[in-house]
């Protein structure tokens, strides 16, 4: 009884051993992207990050080096499979902490944590002026000014002032016949 006792219970101290042997610390497979994303607010954007690891690691999102980024309703929403989604949105929704900002991913289980490299993330809202400029010769040229105005500010802009870095412009001109 007392043999058969100890080989269970160094079988047991094996599996165990060889559970803790197979651990292994977190690994990307999918990092984002390096430097810099630039989206539309029209079109939003999306991050991805996964890793693999045993146990299973769990990946969180970081901006401002350490903080936890959490869901920003209608703006920024952290996917189950670790994907940060930057949702499309209204001009006048801008906001800094989220929409020019420094992300990170950072993936963890029980053996450690890794982090990803750097991405900075910024939103640019977007207008369209569209004119029409009649010629001498009977065609009309349509011109199309797509203005996207990349906001900065120190405080949160509902209500408050908004600084402009700049307009970046880009102008498209197209000969039409009428």
């Amino acid at each position: 009884m007392v043999a058969e006792h100890n080989v269970v219970s160094s079988a047991i101290f094996n599996l165990i051993i060889n559970a803790a042997d197979d651990q292994q610390g977190p690994r990307f497979v999918q990092e984002p992207p390096r430097n810099r994303v630039d989206f539309a607010n029209g079109t939003g954007t999306v991050l991805t990050c996964s890793a693999h690891g045993n146990p299973q690691p769990k990946v969180t999102w970081l901006t401002g080096g350490s903080v936890a980024v959490s869901d920003v309703p209608g703006l920024r929403h952290v996917r189950p499979d670790g994907s940060l989604v930057f949702l499309p949105f209204r001009p006048e929704e801008y906001r800094q902490d989220v929409h020019d900002a420094i992300y990170r991913c950072a993936a963890s289980n029980g053996v450690g944590t890794t982090l990803s490299r750097e991405t900075k993330v910024r939103g640019a809202s977007t207008r369209e002026v569209r004119s029409i400029i009649p010629t001498d010769n009977g065609q009309n040229i349509e011109r199309e000014k797509v203005e996207n105005e990349v906001r900065s500010n120190t405080e949160s802009n509902h209500g408050r002032k908004i600084e402009e870095d700049g307009p970046e412009k880009f102008i498209q001109i197209r000969m039409l016949k009428y």
